[in-house]
């Protein structure tokens, strides 16, 4: 239901004083009353635009959102560009958003209340994670309708991108030092590209490649090529066989012949032989000498016998 401009201005009245006192003395030692007294407001008109302490949380975590550009329309997204500059846009908002240092003392104050009242977790899972999860997945379900892309498992894709995007505002917002430390306009950009780089884009086809905005990306098509720079491709194949282009091709046959420089073979075969080129065994192995011939002059016979 739309709520009037006073309506709303007396929901952010209250909703005001219970981030103030929740920030103060934390989530579970305020009470209604308190919120009650801070807001200015009566319990019966605090109590019907927000039933329990939980509605309170939640309309604060809900307060993040705000921010966030809305996903754009079914098919509105008609191109790779297109797709690329609606989730840049998204992700900068994000951490923009939510590394806001009073941001960041509401999230560390929900992560800390959590861990104590464990009903909490649906009802922030519910207002922060699912909601960003669900907005990049409309994102993404709007290129799906331009025919930009093919989908697999948006549900799964999404938290590829959410997820880096996410480290950010833990690492660098709730864990830093000091005032968070947003990424710059350059990380998010790279963040973005990587992520378009694992997804199923319809312009694709064999062979072919899709050059990013700063040129510096390859897409793998349906068959998985991967041009290389220096004149060489490596075709991934049913076999697995890889070719390199610069000069010299290693074939791998029946009988596996590898070519010395001196004119050797070395031919490896069921038995494990070496043979070489001037037909001698292999020296290492001593052969007995061959018995020697009687000479009957020599040797003449006896008559005594």
């Amino acid at each position: 239901m739309q709520l009037s401009p006073r309506a709303q201005a007396k929901r952010r009245q209250i909703t005001d004083a219970a981030r103030s006192l929740f920030l103060a003395q934390g989530f579970t030692r305020t009470s209604m009353d308190a919120i009650t007294a801070e807001a200015g407001v009566s319990k019966q008109t605090l109590y019907a635009y927000f039933p329990s302490k939980n509605e309170l949380l939640l309309a604060i975590l809900d307060d993040l959102q705000v921010a966030l550009p809305e996903a754009p329309s079914m098919g509105s997204l008609r191109s790779r560009a297109d797709l690329r500059a609606a989730l840049i846009k998204f992700s900068e908002r994000l951490v923009t958003t939510l590394m806001r240092p009073d941001m960041v003392a509401v999230l560390g104050l929900t992560l800390g209340e959590m861990m104590h009242i464990p009903e909490l977790r649906p009802t922030f899972a519910q207002a922060l994670p699912l909601r960003l999860l669900g907005r990049t997945q409309r994102i993404i379900e709007a290129a799906a309708a331009g025919g930009v892309i093919v989908l697999h498992r948006p549900d799964v894709s999404v938290r590829m991108l959410v997820g880096p995007l996410m480290s950010f505002v833990i690492f660098n917002g709730l864990m830093a030092e000091g005032n968070p430390q947003r990424p710059s306009q350059e990380t998010v950009a790279w963040l973005v590209d990587s992520y378009l780089r694992t997804l199923d884009f319809t312009d694709q086809a064999v062979g072919g490649l899709a050059d990013e905005a700063d040129g510096g990306f390859a897409d793998e098509a349906v068959g998985g090529l991967t041009d290389q720079a220096v004149g060489g491709l490596t075709d991934e194949t049913d076999g697995g066989f890889a070719d390199e282009a610069v000069g010299g091709f290693t074939d791998e046959a029946v009988g596996d012949l590898t070519d010395e420089a001196d004119g050797d073979f070395t031919d490896e075969a069921d038995g494990g032989f070496t043979d070489q080129a001037d037909g001698s065994q292999n020296p290492a192995v001593p052969q007995p000498d061959p018995p020697s011939a009687i000479d009957p002059q020599s040797h003449p016979p006896r008559d005594d016998l």
